[in-house]
């Protein structure tokens, strides 16, 4: 019996070994020749949320509305939050 998708499971894997080589090269020549990436340090709110819960364990909640403040600001029509900004939740 003959594998009728085993050309396009070719032509697939083709597309994808590709894709990772160009990836792979374009993060690599994004990179100091050092060997480092520098840019900035973002994060979504997860860190703030963990600072809540860590500052209540602690008991010392008196600075928690402003990190909630921050949380609620960043908070999408939906009631969610995206992980990263400026990119569309599907």
């Amino acid at each position: 019996m003959v594998n009728e998708t085993s050309g396009s499971d070719r032509m697939f894997a083709e597309r994808l070994s590709r894709a990772i080589e160009r990836s792979v090269s374009w993060l690599l020549d994004c990179g100091a020749d050092e060997g480092y990436w520098c840019g900035e340090l973002e994060a979504d709110t997860t860190l703030e949320s963990d600072y809540i819960l860590y500052l209540h364990v602690l008991g010392r909640t008196a600075q928690v509305w402003k990190l909630a403040n921050y949380i609620r600001a960043h908070q999408l029509s939906d009631g969610g939050w995206n992980i990263y900004e400026e990119v569309p939740r599907s």
